[in-house]
């Protein structure tokens, strides 16, 4: 029985590492990281936060290539 759920855990953990690659391209930017390079260059974390939030038009929390431009 053991081994029938550890096969199970390992397959779905497989499962959603590639949904979540697939679902994210090279080149796209978190909020976390958008904002942690906006304080690092001397922005209000408030602000970037902001700036952020109206750049992430369908609002899933990462800005893709197209975000971005």
């Amino acid at each position: 029985m053991f081994k029938i759920l550890s096969t199970l855990v390992i397959m779905m953990t497989l499962s959603l590492n590639s949904a979540y690659a697939g679902a994210h391209s090279k080149g796209d930017v978190s909020k976390e990281q958008y904002i942690e390079k906006a304080v690092s260059e001397g922005q209000d974390p408030a602000k970037a936060e902001s700036t952020f939030d109206g750049l992430d038009m369908n609002k899933d929390g990462v800005l893709s290539s197209d975000e971005q431009k």
